[in-house]
């Protein structure tokens, strides 16, 4: 039997989708830097200080970048073999559910607000615009 889907219920499997997908793709970065420092949480944090610091990140991708590398390093414990072992689903599920989520909560904002400034901006042009018409009208 097939049921209705809601926009809401869509909208919910799209997230779980998305949040799915950013979790796995966590998990991979996170592996690798963890394995590349060979566990050790100094290097993790000289390696993510330096690719935090690059010119060519997009408008605050820095502050996530920062928040991964804090969260990465709070994550590992103990010596090197240990935090090789880890596994940062955890951590990547709790990245995504918080900075994750709320930067994406503040540009959804952010865009909103562009969107609200240039409509009303619109409208103004289009009421001095007829204001004009009309005064062109009285004119004739």
């Amino acid at each position: 039997q097939a049921r209705a889907v809601s926009a809401e219920d869509a909208a919910e499997g799209v997230e779980a989708s998305a949040q799915k997908w950013a979790v796995a793709s966590c998990d991979k970065v996170a592996n690798a830097v963890i394995q590349g420092s060979e566990g050790e949480v100094g290097k993790v944090h000289e390696y993510m200080q330096v690719v935090c610091s690059k010119g060519d990140l997009m408008e605050g991708s820095q502050d996530l970048c920062l928040s991964f590398a804090a969260g990465l390093e709070r994550t590992m414990h103990g010596d090197g073999e240990f935090n090789r072992r880890i596994n940062p689903s955890a951590f990547c599920t709790s990245f995504y559910t918080g900075p994750v989520e709320a930067a994406a909560r503040r540009s959804r904002e952010e865009e909103a607000a562009r969107r609200e400034a240039a409509d009303a901006a619109e409208a103004s042009r289009r009421e001095a615009a007829d204001r004009e018409r009309a005064a062109e009208t009285q004119r004739l």
